[in-house]
């Protein structure tokens, strides 16, 4: 009976204890007013300084309309991860507060040696700072234990504050490697792998291999892959440089836009670190390391990137359809070969091919635009259609069901008196 009655004053004992320290980390939503732990505006923070525990502190100061890091290096901060920072800084509510007892044991609430301590000052010299402890007992919400400096209170904020506040240098740092716009169109892309170089360029509209074989590319996957490079970050910076693999690289690409305005996009590759690759652009000094797959974007086989489409323009762009055969020739208004355009606009080849056919074409296509024109010749071989344009090396061979619609359109068209 003793060992029962201990028992119970103990479990006793305990409920009190939590009781206690529920009521102190609780937030009981009594009241609309919501107490922000700085009265201060976003944009009137100047500078910040963030110390992690046993870390050298890292600042960040306003250096015109953005931020810039000064310590423990000069670079170019991340307007997204600052915003985030000088955000809560402004935003931040006190969940719970209560007054610090003379016999308060700090190292209860883990502010005897805080983890992080955040610094800033604003643009009238007010200089404010919160250390943050461990996190309270209660786990739904998260919160955490925290002091404002030179007060004598204990505050409960949310986790989710300190964890946005607890920057590194690498976290605040622009990891951009290109600085170009959204809209940059690419002109010209060249490629280099070792001894092989591969140059596309855009042509009347349409993208095209520069050395033979000549043959159209698929314009999404060129525009695609420039896309995915413009936007590319550095994962992290190279420890060793020398044994980055750099010298020579082993891929380079060189991205030429229509705004001559723009710089060059120009990145080289070199060895595998890990599953990633060192990088550099090459008029700076710094080597950095990007994610693997922009290195599988410069190991695609050219032949991945032919394009299989017969038509590159919309059936809304074309104004005269020229079509000849060997018995006759006739000119068509869009209006009237409306029907021809969607079914050359729906072919995609089944398979591109080098070699032509050992026959003479049956139809020649001509379709224009009002600035460009599209020519190609169809031939006919054991009952397989194969489709080769103007001035390219290589042939589409198209499936059986296009090449039907097609033919039905051309007979109909051919056999059709002039209007």
């Amino acid at each position: 009976m003793i060992l029962k009655r201990s028992t119970l004053l103990a479990a006793m004992v305990l409920a009190i204890l939590v009781g206690i320290v529920y009521w102190l980390e609780r937030d009981d939503g009594a009241g609309s007013d919501v107490e922000r732990v700085f009265d201060v505006r976003e944009d009137a923070i100047e500078r910040v300084e963030i110390r992690r525990f046993a870390n050298e502190p890292v600042v960040i100061e306003r250096k015109g309309e953005s931020f810039r890091i000064v310590r423990p290096l000069d670079a170019a901060s991340d307007p997204r991860e600052v915003n985030l920072v000088l955000s809560n800084l402004a935003t931040m509510t006190v969940v719970h507060s209560f007054a610090r007892e003379d016999d308060m044991d700090l190292a209860e609430f883990g502010l005897e040696t805080p983890m992080l301590e955040v610094r800033f000052v604003t643009n009238d010299g007010s200089e404010y700072g919160l250390r943050f402890g461990r996190d309270t007992l209660t786990l739904t919400p998260s919160n955490r234990y925290a002091e404002r400096i030179g007060s004598d209170e204990v505050l409960v904020v949310a986790a989710q504050v300190s964890n946005n506040l607890d920057k590194s240098a690498w976290d605040l740092r622009d990891k951009a490697i290109f600085h170009l716009p959204e809209d940059a169109e690419p002109e010209r892309v060249s490629i280099m792998r070792g001894e092989e170089t591969i140059e596309l360029a855009l042509d009347g509209g349409v993208w095209k291999t520069v050395d033979p074989p000549r043959a159209r590319v698929d314009r999404f996957a060129i525009t695609g892959m420039v896309r995915r490079f413009r936007r590319a970050e550095m994962l992290d910076l190279a420890e060793d440089a020398d044994t980055a693999g750099l010298d020579p690289p082993r891929y380079r690409l060189d991205v030429t836009f229509s705004d001559k305005g723009l710089e060059h996009l120009v990145l080289e590759i070199g060895s595998k670190s890990t599953i990633d690759y060192f990088a550099r652009v090459p008029s700076r000094d710094q080597v950095f390391v990007i994610e693997g797959g922009l290195a599988d974007e410069l190991q695609k086989d050219v032949r991945d990137l032919w394009s299989k489409k017969l038509l590159h323009h919309g059936t809304t762009e074309m104004t005269v359809v020229r079509i000849v055969s060997p018995d006759e020739e006739r000119s068509l208004a869009r209006d009237e070969a409306q029907g021809l355009l969607i079914a050359l606009a729906n072919t995609t080849a089944e398979e591109i091919v080098t070699t032509l056919p050992p026959v003479d074409p049956a139809f020649v296509i001509t379709v224009s635009t009002d600035d460009a024109e599209d020519e190609f010749s169809i031939r006919l071989d054991d009952g397989v259609a194969y489709a080769t344009r103007k001035d390219e090396d290589v042939t589409l061979r198209l499936t059986s069901e296009a090449w039907r619609d097609i033919e039905a359109e051309l007979l109909s068209k051919l056999t059709d008196e002039p209007s």
